[in-house]
């Protein structure tokens, strides 16, 4: 996992994609609080559990 503070510019954004899709979780925080995290698209999902549900 990866913590960084919310890139500045375009170059620094690909650079954390560049992460991402080498298989790295990236958080990213703004002033020292995390608030979005980036993760691939190939990691499995959590497993659903049959029946339940939220009303």
């Amino acid at each position: 996992m990866y913590n960084v503070e919310l890139p500045a510019n375009l170059t620094d954004f690909a650079e954390l994609l560049g992460r991402v899709l080498a298989g790295e979780e990236v958080i990213l925080s703004q002033a020292g609080t995390p608030v979005a995290r980036i993760v691939p698209l190939n990691q499995r999902p959590l497993p659903r559990i049959p029946l339940l549900r939220l009303w």
